[in-house]
């Protein structure tokens, strides 16, 4: 793992962690800077920081599928990368991230070793990794070539054992990103949005099938 990755997590019920997330890439991809607040005692609440282009990793293709819909139905750009799209439909999707054209790849492990993917400021892990090994091929996206770069990894109540694994094999322990964990008030008014965005994404799942990838999102 480069010394100039930032490696963090965030600790949620399983429940929200879709929530959570896009919260986060709502804030990182944001086009604005944002100033940090002031709490009532003083103390100052850290922003989340602004990013070009991240990389979702996911445990299925579904799931994959699933957030990018989601994505999407939020007004967010995005592309998708797994085993169930067509060569053309995977091919299109890589060149529109690789470009620029779309900032937000969202990818089973087939995205973590073997493609030609530039490196990427951050990368997260939706789903934690089985094995810390993959682990250190996903979050090997970001950070290369001496450049800084962050990986966010979720983590539910069902995985401490997985990130404890993960940590004794890097060695390094992994830091509470406090800017999305603390502020459970601004992640819980998404929750509507997030929720009706989810419930489309499913149906339109349904309706068109997801085995070619998003026509939308390539």
């Amino acid at each position: 793992v480069p010394e100039t990755l930032k490696q963090m997590y965030i600790f949620v019920p399983s429940n929200v962690k879709v929530v959570y997330l896009f919260y986060t890439l709502l804030r990182s991809l944001r086009e604005e800077e944002e100033e940090e607040e002031d709490t009532e005692d003083g103390t100052v609440i850290e922003s989340v920081p602004r990013i070009r282009s991240a990389i979702v990793f996911c445990a299925t293709c579904q799931m994959c599928q699933l957030l990018t819909e989601t994505a999407l139905e939020m007004e967010i750009p995005a592309v998708c990368l797994h085993s169930q799209m067509t060569q053309n439909r995977r091919i299109a999707a890589l060149t529109k991230f690789k470009s620029g054209g779309v900032r937000l790849l969202f990818a089973t492990d087939v995205a973590s070793r073997g493609l030609d993917i530039p490196s990427v400021e951050m990368v997260v892990n939706f789903d934690i990794p089985k094995s810390a090994k993959d682990y250190v091929h996903r979050v090997g996206r970001a950070a290369r070539a001496g450049r800084s770069g962050s990986a966010l990894t979720v983590v539910s109540q069902h995985d401490i054992e997985l990130l404890q694994s993960i940590e004794a094999y890097t060695g390094k322990k992994l830091v509470d990103f406090s800017a999305v964990s603390d502020a459970e008030s601004k992640v819980l008014k998404l929750l509507q949005r997030v929720s009706t965005a989810t419930r489309l994404a499913r149906m339109r799942i349904a309706q068109e099938g997801w085995g070619g990838g998003s026509r939308r999102a390539s």
